[in-house]
């Protein structure tokens, strides 16, 4: 089974050499646990080996996770500049929300129809 490597120090050594290729990942926790970081981590890394990523978050604001990352010593804004990594935060999510011509209950969807990321994690 092909895997993909997280490049997150001692968890793809963990996991048996990285997430299983084509699995659903659902990170639970408490709030403090590390849950956002991880999955920052995670796209961040992919970014910087040349995979682009999208990081959507439903309660910090992308200034927020620029912030959190920057402790990390992740700097985000150049892979955005890039096109490397994109984000998407609650305003984002709700402002495209209120674009769409169908309501989510209908079937609709935050993101605007026939719009696409190059994301590969």
């Amino acid at each position: 089974m092909d895997r993909i490597v997280t490049g997150i120090t001692g968890l793809d050594d963990l996991i048996g050499g990285g997430i299983p290729e084509g699995s659903t990942i659902l990170l639970t926790g408490s709030c403090g646990t590390g849950k956002s970081i991880l999955s920052l981590q995670y796209i961040y890394n992919g970014a910087m080996s040349g995979e682009p990523g999208l990081y959507v978050t439903f309660e910090e604001t992308k200034e927020k996770i620029i912030e959190h990352s920057k402790k990390f010593n992740m700097d985000i804004r150049p892979l955005e500049d890039k096109g490397m990594m994109e984000g998407a935060d609650p305003e984002v999510v709700s402002q495209r929300a209120l674009e769409s011509q169908t309501p989510v209950a209908d079937g609709g969807s935050a993101l605007r129809r026939g719009e696409t990321f190059s994301a590969e994690r």
